[in-house]
């Protein structure tokens, strides 16, 4: 799964490449921006369209909380449950990979927050997935938030990309839930 990541990472990283390559001046301004993860060019309309990409994915992961539970607990007690488990596997990534694909193509690269923004909730909230992922939610929308007021008014008026603040939060806090969980192992 590492090696896949990695390589598709690579694949898309030249194909931007290529793209900044042929572009003229606005284009690869527009491509930079994108880079950092920006959400000052969103409206009410590109709202609507994610409200209705998103909503359906969300309710679908709330609605499988329950199979998300017993996949926790391990594969051979959610398979006695009923669940499917590669299957089941397959389609969650799909839908984790088909709402993260809809937010980045709006917004951009906007790191750390779907990374560390769940487990930082699941220290306060605990493991039931239908209040995880409702709680995460929530946290993430109100860390984003948070984030982009900071880019906003640091050095007003300039507006710093809101990716660049969630990197410069996130990674430490990242490095923090590492030690942690490596000092319990």
């Amino acid at each position: 799964m590492i090696l896949a990541g990695i390589i598709i990472n690579t694949f898309f990283m030249a194909m931007t490449s290529i793209l900044q390559f042929m572009a003229d001046d606005v284009q690869l301004g527009s491509i930079v921006i994108w880079t950092f993860g920006d959400l000052s060019k969103t409206n009410w309309s590109i709202i609507l369209i994610q409200l209705m990409l998103l909503s359906p994915s969300c309710l679908i992961l709330l609605k499988d909380g329950i199979k998300f539970n017993a996949l926790d607990a391990g594969d051979q007690v959610a398979a006695s449950l009923g669940v499917d488990v590669k299957k089941f596997r397959m389609q969650s990534m799909l839908l984790a990979s088909f709402i993260t694909a809809t937010v980045v193509a709006f917004y951009g690269i906007i790191a750390f927050v779907g990374l560390v923004i769940p487990h930082i909730v699941r220290l306060l909230a605990g493991n039931e997935s239908r209040y995880l992922f409702t709680a995460s939610m929530v946290s993430g929308a109100v860390f984003l938030l948070l984030s982009d007021l900071l880019s906003r008014n640091l050095y007003h008026p300039l507006v710093i990309p809101v990716g660049i603040i969630t990197s410069i939060v996130g990674a430490p806090l990242f490095v923090l839930l590492l030690i942690r969980g490596k000092k319990r192992w």
